[in-house]
């Protein structure tokens, strides 16, 4: 899970990943969104592959799951944006 103060927005990545697996990141709140991303080549697989990006506030909560192509049920990291 990334953040950049200057933009004001969230977004995940993941890197070191198989080709089919997928990253998600699910933001709360008023302007509440979802993004996700796949690894669909193996040149992706070298790289990061990462969501677009969300806006976020104070009071946000954040979620970013990885959803591994191999099973296994995926893993998810939760955050709440605090100014």
């Amino acid at each position: 899970m990334r953040y950049s103060q200057e933009c004001g927005t969230s977004w995940a990545r993941m890197w070191g990943a198989a080709v089919g697996d997928r990253v998600e990141i699910t933001t709360g709140g008023p302007n509440g969104s979802h993004h996700s991303a796949q690894v669909t080549t193996p040149k992706e697989a070298d790289t990061y592959v990462h969501t677009l990006m969300s806006v976020i506030r104070p009071g946000t909560s954040l979620q970013a799951c990885l959803r591994p192509a191999a099973g296994g049920g995926k893993e998810c990291f939760r955050a709440h944006y605090t100014a």
